[in-house]
């Protein structure tokens, strides 16, 4: 029903269509894929962005402790990006790593860890950092509660000089029908002082069924 990245709508608070599709190897742990999404930036603008195109790659695997682990880079494009489109250039990549575990427990309960950073984030701002958490847990209703909650930490150059941070957090769950995974979650985003160019932070309740083979 909304895309929103990081805590802010991707979409103008409009649904969004998206798609994948990834490669692993299973004996290296080696992965590759591709992700996109409709968008919209710019709603003044014809020839705003209306793609973001994901391309990523990296590693993952787990020890022998039962600990997941993923390291690897993205770069995000927008392929319809124009030089009227306000601000700094879009594209930029980032690299990230993750752990995670579960519990062998009647209720499942997984935790993750992970972040990203990125040296000149999206509209040349600079250094930015990306920390994040989540917690859940599986019922035996199938349904599966959880709390994420992430910091974003941005340096500031093109769209706000200044820079800015803020936290976002989300509380929803999902259930399995069929082949179809339905997810609602309410997401928030807490502003600092700094505000985000063009940009405003999401409070939403958002719905997603998706479908994965």
């Amino acid at each position: 029903s909304e895309y929103v990245y990081r805590g802010i709508s991707q979409s103008n608070e409009d649904p969004a269509i998206q798609v994948g599709i990834d490669y692993a190897h299973e004996p290296t742990g080696f992965y590759i894929g591709g992700w996109a999404s409709s968008i919209e930036f710019y709603t003044g603008s014809n020839d705003g962005s209306s793609i973001e195109t994901n391309l990523y790659g990296g590693f993952a695997g787990n020890f022998s402790n039962g600990v997941d682990w993923d390291l690897g880079g993205l770069f995000y494009y927008y392929p319809e990006e124009a030089d009227d489109d306000n601000g700094g250039e879009q594209d930029f990549v980032e690299v990230y790593a993750s752990v995670g575990y579960t519990i062998d427990s009647p209720l499942q309960p997984s935790m993750s860890f992970g972040f990203a950073y990125s040296p000149d984030y999206y509209g040349e701002d600079g250094d930015s950092i990306w920390l994040h958490t989540s917690l859940g847990v599986t019922t035996s209703l199938g349904i599966s509660p959880y709390v994420k909650i992430a910091y974003l930490d941005v340096e500031g150059d093109q769209t706000n000089a200044n820079g800015y941070d803020y936290i976002t957090y989300s509380i929803g769950g999902s259930y399995d029908i069929g082949m179809f995974t339905i997810d609602l979650n309410w997401t928030e985003a807490t502003n600092s002082d700094d505000a985000i160019a063009n940009q405003e932070l999401t409070e939403a309740v958002i719905i997603s069924v998706s479908s994965s083979w």
